[in-house]
Formats: C-alpha cells, structure tokens, sequence
C-alpha cells in the first residue's frame, strides 16, 4: 500500500494535467483523463463504491466529484473518501 503522502501527490498531477487552475478541463486527450480517472477509482471510494470518480474507458470524468476529491486532499482533509 502506497502512503497516502505519495497517492495525494501522485493525484495531484494527474489532476494538473487534465484540469486548468480554474477547474475548466484542459485539452489533454483522453488517455490523460482516462489514467486520472483509474487512478481515483482505484485509490478513493465515493460512498463506499468503486469506479465513482468517472468512466475508465471512455475516458468521461465526473467533473464534479473529481473536484471535490481534489479539493479535499489539497485541504489535508483526509484521504478523499476512504481508501483501499
């Protein structure tokens, strides 16, 4: 299990690499969206459920919920929901 030091920091350049500092999405492409997305729904579960944080082959994100988890770990506030 990685520490949760290094997952925060880890999803905090993927998060970079698909959202802009306003939270507008950048165009990145979607294998970038795509490798966010796993990563969120591997580490972090919404409400107890997993692949939450959008659609890992699509590569469709949950923009919403992807802002919040980022906004949560940037804050310190825990690990995001809960982790695996």
């Amino acid at each position: 299990m990685q520490s949760a030091y290094y997952v925060a920091n880890k999803f905090d350049k993927l998060y970079q690499t698909v959202f802009n500092p306003d939270n507008s999405i950048k165009p990145c492409g979607r294998d970038a969206t795509r490798k966010l997305i796993k990563f969120a729904n591997y580490y972090f579960l919404k409400n107890g459920v997993a692949d939450s944080y959008g659609n890992e082959e699509t590569g469709y994100i949950y923009v919403d919920d992807m802002i919040r988890l980022h906004d949560k770990l940037m804050r310190g506030d825990g690990n995001g929901s809960s982790t695996k």
